[in-house]
């Protein structure tokens, strides 16, 4: 039987100053070491799960609450050596199910957002003079002289 090697690794795209205070919090590399994960700054702050485990979800909100504002990141998985991409996205302190959204699941949303808001400006314009005249066209009226 064949072992397989993985790992997860997020790349959440932070300036250094912000990712060192990060990882001279005492509390958030607690969790770290208790859920198997490392942290280290390697452009970006990188969140490294050891071969075998994930990266930690409550690890990563600790880590993108106390940077305090939506940052881009990264994710991969690591299997016998070969990296996948499993994510491209933004994490979102005040919007903690975000972390799961990839970018072209945030995109659709967005698209979608859009269109609904545009029909509901559709619907509710009571006072839109082309919706108002083309009704009477539609109507059928006769003018009595015509009939004559």
């Amino acid at each position: 039987m064949k072992i397989v090697d993985f790992r997860y690794i997020l790349r959440v795209h932070i300036d250094e100053a912000s990712a060192q205070e990060i990882l001279n919090s005492s509390r958030i590399q607690k969790r770290a070491k208790e859920v198997n994960n490392n942290l280290y700054y390697d452009d970006a702050l990188v969140i490294e799960s050891e071969p075998g485990y994930d990266v930690d979800d409550d690890l990563v909100m600790m880590v993108i609450t106390s940077y305090g504002k939506p940052a881009k990141a990264e994710g991969y998985i690591i299997v016998n050596g070969k990296e996948r991409k499993v994510f491209d996205g933004m994490l979102d302190p005040r919007k903690p199910l975000s972390i799961h959204q990839t970018g072209t699941e945030q995109k659709v949303e967005e698209e979608y957002e859009e269109e609904f808001e545009e029909e509901e400006e559709e619907e509710f314009d009571l006072f839109n003079e082309e919706d108002f005249y083309e009704e009477e066209e539609d109507e059928d009226f006769y003018d009595e002289e015509e009939e004559y």
